[in-house]
Parts: C-alpha cells; structure tokens; sequence
C-alpha cells in the first residue's frame, strides 16, 4: 500500500510509503515511556523531534487542501456517538472544525490558530484555541497544543498531550483530505500494521472514527429531530404531489 502522489509543494512531492510513516513511528517510540492502562504516563509531555519536518511549506499544504477527516485516534476516550470529524486550517489564521453528534446534528467549532515552526531549541506546534472539554485531547476547555510528527500527501498524523502534576496523557489523531481515497489508502490497514509491529504500546487503544456521516445514530437507529427532517419531508411530498 503507498500513500497518494499528489502534493502541490515542491519539498513534498516525493510521496512516503506506509513502512516509511511507520519508521517515524519507531522512531517516535525509542523516546517515549511506556503507557499505562489508564493512558497516563509519568514524567512530562515528550519531545517529537519528527515535528522539526513542519515547515511552513507544510502549513501552506495544509491550507490548501481544506477539509481534512479525522479517520484514526489512538489514546483517547473519543464519544463513539458522533461521527464525520474534520477539521480546516484557513489563512487568516482561523480554523473551522466540525462533527455529527449522536442524533446527526452537525456542530461547528470555529477560532483562531498559532502556528509555532521549529527552531534550534523548541520543536513545531499548532496551537488552537477555544476549544470545548475533550476535543481533540483538551482535559479542559482552552488551547490544545497539536505537534506534527507524520505528514505525507493528504495523510497528517497529529499528537496532544497534556501535562499533570507528576505524569501526562497523549492522544495521536490520523487525518486524510479528499483526495486520499479511504479505499485506497484504509485506516484499518494502518491501525492493523501499527499493532502487528508493535510501533507504539498495546495498552493505547486503537479507534477508526466514523465518517459515514449518517444522519441516523448507530445504536437505536433513531434519526435527528423535527427540526432537520421536516424540511426533507416537506420537499418529497411536494414531490410526490
């Protein structure tokens, strides 16, 4: 399996392999500790030198790619009951992320963004504010701090982490833009590489995110409100009259 050729930036036209991503992640895990069941891990938040790779050539990528679905999570206790994350990078510095909750509702989260590049001293991050409790990793409402650690085309592979008093929690977050076609490039083949080799601790729990989209949720099969079936309703039966 290979990741799509097409990248409008010059410094990234060469497309990764999967076993490439997964040697960064090697190398990513030669620096971390190992977690605990509860996704607590003792010391503080690590350093991803992988995020020295975020340049703003990247940044401008992933601007122009708009959309970008949130197809894998690993680490975090993302509500099963909604669906269809995606998140947008705009250029005036503001971001626009958006979800289906459990009765298909779609949200819409918008704010600003800073962008930190690497330096000699401190490492790549993108930091986003305004974001509401457990989104995306934030314990609390506030900023979340997001480090690159694997870019290819149409594929970002995102980190959070949270420091505590004596310990953190990290969450890793998997994105793919339109043009990755899920068929093509399957979440489930990465997850299933990434376990098999054993890239990163089996205690952090695996999750494909759905992006089905449906209106209707999974568990009872019960559709939105009145309020966004109405009008569906209403344009059939003018239809059918």
């Amino acid at each position: 399996m290979k990741f799509p050729q097409h990248s409008p930036c010059e410094k990234l036209s060469r497309p990764w392999s999967t076993t490439s991503v997964l040697r960064i992640l090697v190398s990513l895990a030669t620096l971390m500790p190992a977690v605990a069941a509860q996704m607590y891990e003792r010391g503080s938040c690590p350093t991803y030198y992988s995020s020295i790779l975020f340049t703003p050539e990247v940044m401008l990528d992933l601007i122009s790619r708009g959309e970008q679905y949130l197809v894998m999570a690993a680490g975090t206790p993302t509500d099963t009951d909604t669906s269809c994350h995606a998140l947008s990078f705009h250029k005036e510095q503001t971001y626009t992320y958006s979800y289906r909750d459990r009765r298909g509702v779609k949200k819409i989260l918008s704010g600003t963004y800073v962008v930190n590049f690497p330096t000699q001293t401190s490492t790549g991050s993108i930091i986003i504010n305004d974001f509401p409790h457990d989104v995306l990793g934030v314990d609390d409402s506030g900023p979340v701090t997001l480090q690159p650690v694997a870019y290819s085309n149409g594929i970002t592979m995102l980190v959070s982490c949270t420091s505590y008093y004596f310990s953190y929690s990290r969450r890793f977050f998997v994105f793919l833009d339109d043009e990755a076609n899920l068929n093509w490039v399957n979440p489930r083949d990465i997850a299933m590489d990434l376990r098999k080799n054993k890239y990163l601790p089996e205690e952090m729990n695996y999750k494909l995110v759905d992006q089905s989209c449906d209106v209707c949720k999974r568990t009872t099969g019960s559709c939105v409100d009145d309020s966004i079936v109405q009008p569906i309703r209403s344009l059939f039966n003018s239809i059918d009259n």
